[in-house]
């Protein structure tokens, strides 16, 4: 058996590739916190205002009723 070419130690390691890894964690990390907060918002059926109403109901709203809160919202009757 003949050796042409003796083996050598590598000079850096072939892996982990920690930069890579970290850049590509934060990339997915937001992608998938933006998509969640996407889904959640979509999903969210709930009426907050006048314009939400009308998409809901197509009916026009009359007239706004004076919130209880210290905020003084309106809310929409209809």
């Amino acid at each position: 058996m003949v050796v042409l070419t003796p083996a050598t130690a590598p000079l850096e390691p072939s892996s982990p590739k920690i930069l890579l890894n970290v850049a590509l964690a934060i990339f997915l990390g937001g992608l998938l916190g933006v998509g969640a907060a996407l889904m959640l918002e979509l999903m969210d059926q709930r009426v907050r205002g006048e314009e939400d109403l009308q998409q809901v109901d197509g009916v026009p709203v009359i007239g706004l009723i004076p919130g209880t809160s210290a905020g003084r919202n309106l809310r929409p009757a209809v």
